[in-house]
């Protein structure tokens, strides 16, 4: 199974199940890289202003 807190907020609706029966094989080639990095950068898109707005600095782009 996957990592269940990583597959909540970085594997999309119609990729968990593919991602949870994944192997360690599957991580090793990358498999779902595009997925997860195309995840992140929404969620840091939707948090950025949020995080300036408390004076914080977002600590990449």
């Amino acid at each position: 199974m996957g990592q269940p807190a990583v597959a909540t907020v970085l594997i999309g609706t119609t990729q968990r199940n593919p991602y949870n029966d994944a192997t360690p094989n599957d991580d090793v080639a990358g498999t779902f890289v595009p997925e997860i990095t195309s995840q992140l950068a929404a969620v840091h898109n939707a948090l950025a202003d949020d995080l300036i707005a408390l004076g914080l600095r977002p600590c990449s782009t």
